[in-house]
């Protein structure tokens, strides 16, 4: 992902199963994680290190600049159905989850 302006967020969804890897080779990108109970905050740039995302977990991209790239590898090809795209989906679906 790249071109995206400084201050927009990006993805604000969740996946049922796929897990995902990401990596931040140029700028610099916020990454914000919760689970529905806890949230963290990462700050992704080169030499920073990368973020695993397991599935299940909220997650939210926000761009320091329009510079940035930000590199996702997943675990499994796109499926929209594996996709949490509102809140109140993915609270839902939590509740429903056996941890």
């Amino acid at each position: 992902m790249s071109g995206v302006p400084a201050d927009q967020i990006r993805g604000e969804h969740a996946h049922k199963e796929c897990a995902q890897f990401l990596t931040c080779p140029v700028g610099s990108i916020e990454v914000c994680v919760d689970n529905g109970n806890s949230h963290w905050t990462f700050t992704l740039s080169p030499g920073s290190g990368s973020l695993f995302i397991p599935a299940g977990l909220w997650a939210s991209q926000k761009y320091s600049d329009p510079s940035a790239v930000l590199v996702v590898l997943a675990d499994m090809q796109y499926d929209e159905a594996d996709y949490l795209r509102s809140r109140g989906d993915y609270e839902s679906w939590m509740a429903s989850q056996l941890w």
